[in-house]
């Protein structure tokens, strides 16, 4: 898919009346020129990213000097109109440097005669050749104009060249009470005279960001898609000649890609290219069940994948996996279904255009009749889609344009099967908005009708300007060309960026975001397992991270206290069954000792390793607590106690944070020796203290850990250990495999592999 040459001539108005403020009473504001010159400087950057071809004049009109092509032929009529750049293919900076040097003239500008002028120029320029024309202009349209006979002249050659665009730029906002009769007459001329040329826009600018849809859309801009041929088959007898394209990205941003310097050591050297290189990164393949062992990249196979797995497949069973039915490029109708069967997020990935083959009457009026009934009995039609020759088939929707497409086509979109299905995870939506369900569940009810007062004040009204506009510029190019811009003119500011053209034309009220805030609690959800999720949090500060660690501890104390809550439930119930079991002449001082309740230990504790400690010596002490309560207490303590040391190393930007994650581990080693319980700690100290930490980001915490000699317990220090003294001490040292391979037996996370280990996933 390619894009058509571009040429682009800019009349710019200099006159006295462009030196005013843009905003009448507020010099700050800057002067009309100035806005001007950043307009043009931008929509120059922007075509200029768009296409590497594409040529670019600039001519002003009200300037002190004349110099032009028609003045010089005529002997003269066109005075001040002075060609600053003629059309050309130029150098991005050296453009910029002429537009950012154009001064402001001490003569009226006609607008008319510039248009004449700049026209002249693009008819002269590359006669005969297939390019767009754009012809740009840029006025206050305060400057009495003559000879409106040369516009009806002109304007025929407008209608009649091909691939020819006029945009028209009005500097200032247009009041029919403020602004002067001739602005208001001058601006009327220029809508009629847009809209007469058969491609024509003409806009009211105030800042760059009113100019937005004039920065980034139009003529030039967008691509000629390359149509394949296809056959629409209605049956095996009604085969239809048929084109299909996909959409194309028309303006693609600036490569980010990392470049990194050479050593600066070759800067002396005169044989090394003191240059940018392009990065290189080396690929290590590991053996998936054992992510110590390295393999050779030769020994990959294909897989066809299935779901979330990957079977293998050999080179004699390639031929076998082959669809039966694939064959040359053809849409087979299967069948019609009704339009709101097909769930929405059930359209996989970008839609394609099918059109009838242009050369067929026939097939253009069989595709038209198609898209009506489509249209008028509310259905799509199911159909089996091969793309090209051989390719796999797969499965979609044929749905019919809009109304007023006056295009003989439909949209083609890509459906799921089932193997699609399981492996997206699709939300039953259906299920979730059923009557029987809603109201059953009041709390569904109140979601779906919180979601549906959303949706009502979010949707755009029928009289709405963005109704007729649904392509908003993008506010992050426009960023972007003002840095550029920046940088070749070596500007000592950065220029501030348009205004952000995605503004909602509606405002959402504050009370239907809370209801749908309260109606749908929302959880921060933590993958575990093989790869590692990294909060933006670890790249704080130290002040950001002590925040951020105190929202953390918050969030952990509302967990906590569901925890407590339950735990102090099962503690009631057990306590009431033992009541009743207990002899009633027990000692009273007994009685109060067991009624009493286990100190608190929570997340959010200041002091969590002390806390933690007295936690274990009231369970300890406590003879007459049954066996099954004091598990259940110490799992969820080991729990706690487990989320606070991932809090403090995930948090930890400084010594301190890791030597308090040190302390909480070393009183939860002496509370698995003495409640004979080291499974958790062990599989902890394992993964991911030592596979991910030890050579982490984090390897501060290792170093502290090896230090305090807080290794895992031995078969010496709780019987029911795998554990053997020797693995145990090399386990510090890191020297026995033996040690790593014992802890895995009783590990319950799977292992990392080391290609995982430091990958940041935001």
């Amino acid at each position: 898919m390619a894009s058509m040459k571009s040429m682009i001539n800019v009349v710019l108005d200099v006159g006295p009346s462009m030196a005013q403020p843009v905003q009448p009473g507020n010099p700050g504001a800057g002067s009309k020129l100035a806005l001007a010159k950043g307009l043009i400087g931008h929509f120059f950057l922007q075509r200029i990213m768009a296409s590497k071809t594409v040529e670019l004049g600039v001519t002003t009109i009200g300037d002190n000097v004349t110099r032009n092509h028609l003045n010089k032929t005529m002997k003269g009529g066109y005075e001040h109109i002075n060609e600053v750049a003629a059309i050309a293919r130029p150098s991005p900076e050296e453009l910029l440097r002429a537009v950012d040097g154009i001064s402001g003239g001490s003569f009226a500008g006609d607008f008319i005669e510039g248009i004449v002028a700049a026209m002249d120029a693009l008819v002269r320029v590359n006669a005969g050749k297939a390019f767009n024309r754009i012809l740009l202009l840029v006025t206050d349209a305060e400057t009495a104009v003559e000879g409106v006979e040369d516009l009806e002249a002109i304007l025929p050659q407008m209608q009649d060249l091909k691939n020819f665009a006029l945009y028209i730029a009005v500097v200032g906002k247009v009041d029919a009470a403020a602004s002067s009769a001739v602005k208001v007459e001058n601006v009327k001329l220029l809508q009629s005279l847009a809209e007469q040329s058969g491609a024509g826009r003409c806009l009211e600018v105030a800042s760059l960001g009113d100019a937005a849809q004039l920065l980034s859309a139009g003529l030039g801009l967008s691509t000629k898609p390359t149509l394949s041929k296809i056959t629409l088959e209605l049956s095996p007898e009604v085969r239809v000649p048929c084109a299909y394209y996909g959409p194309v990205s028309a303006t693609p941003l600036p490569s980010l890609k990392k470049r990194p310097r050479l050593a600066a050591a070759s800067a002396a050297d005169d044989d090394v290219d003191d240059t940018v290189a392009a990065l290189k990164r080396d690929i290590v393949y590991r053996d998936p069940d054992d992510a110590e062992r390295e393999v050779d990249a030769s020994l990959k196979v294909k897989g066809y994948r299935y779901g979330a797995q990957f079977v293998p497949v050999t080179t004699a069973d390639e031929a076998a996996l082959k669809a039966p039915f694939a064959g040359p490029p053809t849409v087979r109708v299967i069948g019609f279904v009704a339009a709101a069967s097909i769930p929405r997020h059930h359209l996989l990935d970008k839609a394609m255009v099918l059109l009838a083959a242009a050369t067929s009457g026939a097939a253009q009026r069989l595709v038209t009749s198609l898209r009506l009934a489509l249209r008028q009995d509310e259905r799509v039609a199911l159909c089996r889609v091969s793309k090209r020759d051989g390719a796999e088939p797969f499965l979609g929707a044929l749905q019919p344009l809009a109304d007023d497409d006056a295009s003989c086509g439909l949209l083609l979109h890509r459906l799921p099967c089932a193997e699609d299905v399981r492996d997206h995870n699709f939300p039953s939506l259906v299920a979730f908005a059923s009557e029987a369900q809603l109201r059953k569940d009041p709390q569904r009810r109140r979601q779906a009708q919180a979601m549906a007062a959303l949706v009502a004040a979010a949707t755009v009204p029928t009289d709405c300007p963005l109704q007729r506009v649904l392509t908003p510029a993008n506010p992050t190019l426009q960023g972007v060309l003002c840095e550029v811009r920046r940088r070749l003119l070596r500007l000592p500011q950065a220029t501030p960026p348009p205004e952000d053209t995605l503004v909602a034309p509606v405002a959402l009220p504050a009370a239907l975001l809370r209801e749908v805030q309260v109606a749908f609690p929302l959880e921060r959800v933590v993958k575990r397992g093989r790869k590692r999720k990294q909060f933006f949090s670890e790249l704080q500060t130290d002040a950001a991270s002590s925040a951020a660690a105190t929202e953390a501890h918050a969030a952990a104390a509302e967990d906590d206290a569901a925890r407590v809550a339950e735990r102090s439930r099962f503690a009631e119930e057990m306590r009431l069954e033992r009541g009743q079991l207990e002899s009633k002449d027990a000692p009273a001082a007994a009685e109060d000792e067991e009624d009493e309740e286990l100190p608190p230990f929570a997340a959010s504790s200041v002091t969590p390793a002390a806390d933690f400690t007295a936690l274990v010596e009231a369970l300890c002490s406590r003879k007459r607590l049954p066996d099954g309560e004091r598990r259940l207490a110490a799992k969820a303590a080991f729990d706690t106690m487990r989320g606070v040391v991932d809090a403090s190393i995930r948090q930890g930007a400084s010594r301190a944070a890791y030597a308090q994650a040190v302390e909480c581990l070393l009183a939860w080693r002496a509370a698995a020796q003495r409640l004979q319980d080291c499974a958790a700690f062990n599989a902890y100290l394992d993964m991911p203290l030592k596979k991910v930490h030890s050579r982490g980001r984090h390897a501060l915490v290792w170093a502290l850990l090896c230090e305090a000699q807080c290794g895992p317990l031995s078969v010496a220090d709780v019987a029911s250990s795998t554990l053997s003294e020797a693995a145990a001490v090399a386990f510090l040292s890191g020297g026995s495999a033996a040690a790593s391979q014992s802890l895995s037996q009783h590990t319950t996370p799977p292992p990392l592999r080391p290609a995982d280990e430091d990958r940041d996933d935001f």
